[in-house]
């Protein structure tokens, strides 16, 4: 179901832009063989104090994870999970009167669950738009998370059920908690579920897993040195994760049909598989003797440090990427400048827009968007302050403005080139403004333009 198919809105675009857009499913793909990737950063700011982590995202661009800062009378964190939708971060909340919460999961209805604590132990829940609702655990042990959950509301994590183990278990949507069993021995954690209902993990002994809906298991096998986890699973049936090869560092994998391969690493480092989506571009993290760094691969299986392909890192350094979805928009987390944790959004752009010239008002200014497709319409538009705000029909793409105006649409020609001139009032002088053009058909967006007019 998270498939649609992308059709030519352009001659409804100018109209739809200005009004408050619906939730979208994401669609869009990576050509095989193209240029390096670009990406926008978004921080999405922070609830409690100065940091926040992203940690899974879903086909509509809403954001949950949770933030952190403040302490209690007993110098503990006290930490919160978010949704992050449009530009605002709602808390979540806590449950039991409890001071911590994580946010893991979320799918397209925008459900959200994690796990919050109760006294020592933690819970697994379910916050439903409104409420946090405790899941229940395997018999009277207090302890459980919640990991992911799918568009038919299925959730998967693990609990204990009075012994010393964790074991993988799911939650169906009437709340019912059921145990993964796993060659008779049970023990493990489930992490990831598609909307096939199969489910991904891992046992105690280091065994990457996929349980499938008739109840069978099999073992995705290793790089060659024993061990396995695995993290991530589309709806086509790949699976990302992490192994191992023979006298090597950690590399992460992807997994189709009984086959694992290795995607390889930057700088000689350990790499983690973590997120997947349906156009298989993956993300993850790498680890060196000296840093660490988030990455993009593509699915012509090139890897990029996202560091080196995001435009507008302006002193942020991305660590984590945990999670893409079908509009290639990332979860991920990073430090700023002053150096705190904070929770990222990265969106994938197409078009390159420069411009205005001269940026001066009382005069004819004209902005240029190349990269598009010859004879699409290029639509530009504008507003006083950034933010996030979906296009209508067009999956899942974002405009990273807050309440954007259309200053017009032109055709590109041959080379790909647009070019909008319009008279900017001698009122704009002084005034800041944020440009971004827009491709509808093909869901095609630009870079961000920040410029204050003379």
């Amino acid at each position: 179901m998270r498939r649609t198919q992308m059709n030519d809105h352009s001659t409804r675009f100018g109209r739809l832009l200005v009004c408050s857009a619906a939730l979208c499913i994401a669609g869009a793909s990576t050509a095989l063989g193209q240029a390096p990737p670009k990406f926008m950063l978004t921080d999405l700011g922070s609830l409690l104090g100065p940091e926040s982590s992203a940690w899974c995202i879903n086909d509509s661009g809403q954001v949950t994870g949770w933030s952190h800062g403040d302490t209690n009378q007993w110098n503990q964190w006290i930490e919160h999970a978010f949704i992050w939708d449009g530009g605002t971060m709602t808390d979540c909340g806590t449950i039991f009167g409890g001071k911590i919460s994580f946010g893991n999961g979320i799918n397209d209805a925008g459900l959200v669950v994690g796990n919050a604590d109760y006294s020592k132990y933690d819970r697994a829940f379910l916050w439903d738009g409104a409420t946090m609702v405790d899941l229940g655990t395997l018999g009277a042990d207090p302890d459980a998370d919640a990991q992911d959950i799918n568009n038919s509301g299925l959730i998967v994590g693990t609990s204990r059920d009075g012994a010393t183990d964790y074991k993988p278990v799911f939650w169906t949507p009437d709340g019912q908690i059921h145990h993964l069993d796993w060659f008779g021995t049970g023990t493990g954690w489930a992490g990831a579920v598609n909307n096939n209902d199969w489910i991904v993990g891992d046992d105690d002994n280091g065994r990457a897993v996929v349980w499938y809906p008739d109840g069978t298991a099999q073992d995705l096998g290793d790089l060659g040195d024993g061990w396995a986890y695995a993290w991530d699973v589309n709806d086509a049936g790949y699976i990302v994760g992490t192994s191992q090869p023979v006298d090597e560092r950690n590399r992460g994998y992807i997994w189709y049909q009984g086959v694992m391969t290795d995607i390889g690493t930057l700088e000689d480092g350990s790499s983690n598989a973590i997120g997947i989506n349906e156009n298989n571009e993956v993300v993850g993290n790498i680890w060196t003797m000296t840093r660490v760094m988030g990455f993009y691969m593509a699915p012509d299986m090139t890897l990029y440090e996202l560091n080196t392909v995001t435009t507008n890192l302006n002193g942020y350094d991305i660590l984590w990427a945990q999670d893409i979805n079908d509009a290639s928009q990332i979860a991920a987390e990073g430090y700023d400048d002053l150096g705190n944790t904070r929770a990222l959004l990265l969106t994938k752009y197409d078009l390159d827009l420069e411009g205005p010239f001269p940026g001066t008002s009382g005069m004819v200014n004209t902005v240029r968007a190349s990269n598009a497709g010859p004879g699409q319409r290029v639509y530009f538009a504008y507003s006083m302050a950034p933010g996030a705000v979906n296009i209508p029909s067009c999956s899942g793409s974002t405009v990273l403005l807050s309440n954007p105006k259309v200053a017009g649409y032109r055709v590109a020609d041959g080379t790909g080139t647009a070019l909008l001139r319009a008279t900017v009032p001698g009122s704009a002088k002084g005034l800041t403004f944020f440009i971004q053009a827009v491709q509808p058909n093909g869901c095609m967006v630009s870079n961000v333009v920040e410029h204050t007019f003379d």
